[in-house]
């Protein structure tokens, strides 16, 4: 399944990403959804300046957007989500609960990979 994620990730005070992070959560969502090589991309950020309204501290999270060619059935889509969001957290070292999954809408005929609609 072609696969698209965005991935904020909220740093700690003097936090830095390791350099391969994106690699390595591409490697990881590629065997998720079963990707071929080369169908899932990932786009990171760091993100330095973040608030949660009224919240008494940070907790760092993670936001994801993912936007995949077609939406899986409900039951499917909660299993590729959750195990989504462990190994983000995994990755960048935070807990399950401090990441934060947008599924868009299906991305089919919304998106154009090396000028070839998807």
């Amino acid at each position: 399944m072609r696969t698209i994620l965005t991935v904020d990730v909220v740093l700690r005070p003097d936090e830095n990403l390791p350099i391969d992070v994106a690699e390595q959560i591409a490697n990881r969502a590629g065997a998720i959804f079963d990707s071929p090589p080369g169908e899932t991309w990932v786009k990171m950020r760091a993100v330095d300046a973040f608030a949660e309204n009224e919240a008494d501290e940070t907790h760092y999270p993670v936001l994801v957007s993912l936007m995949m060619t077609h939406i899986p059935p409900a039951a499917d889509l909660a299993i590729y989500v959750q195990d989504l969001g462990y190994a983000v957290a995994r990755v960048t070292n935070r807990r399950p609960e401090a990441i934060h999954i947008i599924v868009e809408p299906k991305g089919a005929g919304r998106f154009a990979l090396g000028g070839q609609m998807a």
